[in-house]
């Protein structure tokens, strides 16, 4: 019976005993710091989570035996041991991504679960900064990481690498050094070959070798392969060519430009190259499985090429174009073909002097020209500004003279270009140039209020041509070209044009950046570009067509016209002339309606507003302030909108008859 007792007693200090040792490991392991020296690693861990969310999602709960806290202990290290990450950098505020998922900027603290994790740092103008750290459990792994700038770009002699892969998430190795998961830029590369080499789990290592041009990017698309698959169905072909820019097929289909590098299945296949001036470069290639293709193509001036092209812009555009003393159209002007030799150019526009300049004409290259067109006696005009915002009462600079606060209206301006910039507190600040024309320049500035902590990019896409339709994540979004305000993150684009073949691609928008593309559509094989339909309209009918200053019929009117920039004039006895410019798009139809004007039918407007000294706008163009009479006012219906500090806004719309006055008194609502 003793000894019994004995035997319970020795159990229970011992129960005892583990308990109190339990209870002192973890206020050790609570207390320890662990201080990383970052370096890169072969790979990033894919384990994450918030350690306050999986606990919440277990909901277990301890008991009160000794027993059930001690298996509660055992759970919680096996499921949910997490660890705290410190971050800081020199300078601050760089973005913070772990495991790929933006979490803030620095300094930053975060609480993970234990495991290998990945750390990326990124700030505008400097270098990425990559690592691999480990959590443990109960104890603060710190990071202090110094930011790297990027040297003077107009001095570098380096270039970049922007690389994708399918499936995205791949880790990135140049040179053996990691760099980050696909998509990604890596900038700052010295000139030259080098080896590229993407890992994923479950998917087969893909490795190429790739060269780098001194300021150019080179793409490198690569498709992975999943283990266990057919590994002897793709290959890798690089292509380089002297000079490079050249355009690359395989099989007819275009893959972008030299110098390149991707992924073609294997088996035989017909490699073109093509660029403007020289022999087309075709040559038959064999693609092995796992194996690297290398073609370097020297190519060969066109001989005796009688022809090349010129291309012409103006600031502003619609000048009219004459070459050799012919007209040719209006500015944008592209892909005009002449003879090789000595030609002359000039650009008309009205309100401006004459540009003109002589220009040569090489066989098989084109000549790009870009005229700034200057105001006729420029020096002694003045024109006005009109600025409005959102949201108001924002402090408006030109040339860093304070001129008042929005909406504004500021008149006496010399005509040029001038810096505009609108500041109001909590916002960025807006600033842009503005050309000054001896009319009224109309501005509208949409701030962006500064987030801190906002996971957004903008992005930007043109395509030539353009109004092409834009699919973003596979929904339709507007018509090139479209901005918009996307998550940070790997997006893919898709741009669809009748007569070209559909664009498709993958890109990366960053929080606080702004991330742009510029697509040329490639035109489907058997697609007729040359020419489009035009139809235009007037009420009254009747009207006299001219195109391109060519009498074409009455309105209305309807023909087949080459695709580009043309003139439009109506004239009709009795109304005042309609100009116009429209552009024609190959295989689509154009169509432009017109209501003539009455010469000398006119109108007037009598505004009041109580209280009075309300902004007045008239189709939304400022027109001073109440009371107010507005005379010469076309016939018809207008928009009206009175706007002042503290009240709300009153819109209403207005008709205005021949040789009447319309009389409103309008009466504010205070906010």
């Amino acid at each position: 019976m003793k000894t019994n007792q004995l035997f319970s007693l020795l159990i229970l200090s011992v129960l005892v005993f583990s308990l109190l040792a339990g209870s002192l490991e973890g206020r050790k392991a609570e207390g320890s710091i662990n201080t990383v020296k970052s370096e890169p690693a072969s790979h990033a861990a894919q384990k994450s989570g918030d350690f306050n969310q999986r606990s919440q999602a277990d909901g277990v709960s301890a008991q009160s035996s000794p027993f059930a806290t001690s298996s509660l202990i055992s759970l919680q290290d096996e499921r949910n041991e997490t660890g705290t990450l410190n971050v800081s950098s020199t300078p601050s505020q760089a973005s913070v991504y772990v495991d790929n998922i933006y979490r803030g900027l620095t300094p930053y603290t975060g609480t993970y679960l234990t495991g290998q994790h990945q750390l990326k740092l990124t700030k505008m103008g400097y270098q990425d900064y990559l690592t691999l750290f480990n959590i443990n459990a109960g104890q603060l792994t710190v990071i202090n990481a110094t930011l790297i700038p990027f040297q003077n770009q107009s001095n570098t002699t380096n270039g970049t690498l922007y690389v994708s892969s399918s499936p995205s998430g791949a880790n990135v190795y140049v040179d053996n050094s990691y760099r980050g998961l696909t998509s990604l830029y890596v900038y700052q590369l010295p000139p030259g070959s080098h080896l590229l080499k993407l890992t994923k789990s479950g998917y087969l290592d893909y490795l190429t070798i790739f060269n780098i041009t001194a300021n150019q990017t080179t793409y490198i698309n690569a498709i992975l392969t999943q283990n266990g698959t057919n590994q002897t169905q793709n290959g890798t072909l690089n292509v380089s060519s002297n000079p490079s820019g050249a355009s690359v097929y395989v099989d007819s289909i275009m893959k972008g430009y030299t110098p390149y590098s991707g992924t073609i299945a294997a088996g035989n296949h017909t490699l073109l190259l093509t660029k403007a001036g020289y022999q087309n470069y075709q040559t038959p290639v064999t693609i092995n499985a796992g194996q690297i293709t290398v073609i370097n193509a020297t190519l060969m001036p066109l001989p005796n090429v009688s022809n090349g092209n010129l291309t012409v812009y103006s600031t502003p555009s619609y000048a009219n174009v004459y070459v050799d003393s012919i007209y040719r159209g209006h500015t944008p002007l592209n892909v005009l073909v002449l003879s090789v030799g000595n030609h002359t150019l000039l650009l008309t526009k009205w309100g401006y002097n004459n540009y003109q300049t002589p220009f040569t004409i090489i066989g098989g290259q084109i000549t790009i020209i870009n005229a700034v067109l200057t105001y006729q006696n420029a020096s002694n005009q003045t024109g006005n500004l009109q600025v409005s915002s959102t949201p108001t009462l924002a402090n408006v600079y030109l040339d860093n003279l304070l001129l008042g606060t929005t909406p504004l209206y500021y008149a006496g301006i010399p005509v040029g270009t001038h810096t505009l910039k609108l500041t109001s507190p909590g916002y960025y600040d807006y600033i842009m140039p503005i050309q000054i024309n001896p009319l009224t320049t109309d501005i509208f500035a949409n701030l962006t209020p500064i987030h801190t902590n906002t996971t957004n990019g903008t992005f930007l896409v043109n395509s030539t041509p353009p109004e092409a339709s834009v699919y973003i994540d596979g929904i339709y979004r507007g018509l090139t070209p479209y901005g918009t305000i996307l998550s940070s993150g790997p997006h893919t684009l898709k741009l669809t044009k009748t007569g070209y073949k559909n664009h498709l691609q993958t890109f990366l928008v960053y929080p606080n950046q702004l991330t742009s593309t510029n697509v040329t559509l490639t035109v489907s094989s058997g697609a007729n570009l040359s020419n489009g339909t035009f139809n235009t309209n007037t009420i009254p009918s009747g009207a006299s067509v001219y195109i391109d200053g060519i009498f074409k019929g009455y309105t209305p009117y309807t023909t087949s016209i080459a695709s580009g920039w043309h003139t439009l004039n109506l004239t009709k006895t009795g109304y005042k002339n309609h100009d116009a410019i429209f552009s024609v798009y190959p295989n689509q139809q154009t169509q432009i309606n017109v209501t003539m004007i009455l010469l000398n039918q006119t109108g007037t407007l009598n505004i009041s507003s109580t209280p009075s000294e309300a902004n007045i706008y008239v189709d939304n163009v400022y027109r001073g302030q109440t009371p107010s009479s507005i005379s010469n006012l076309r016939l018809g219906w207008h928009t009206l909108n009175l706007t002042r500090t503290g009240y709300q806004d009153y819109v209403a719309l207005f008709n205005i008859n021949l040789n009447q006055t319309t009389v409103i008194n309008a009466t504010l609502a205070p906010l």
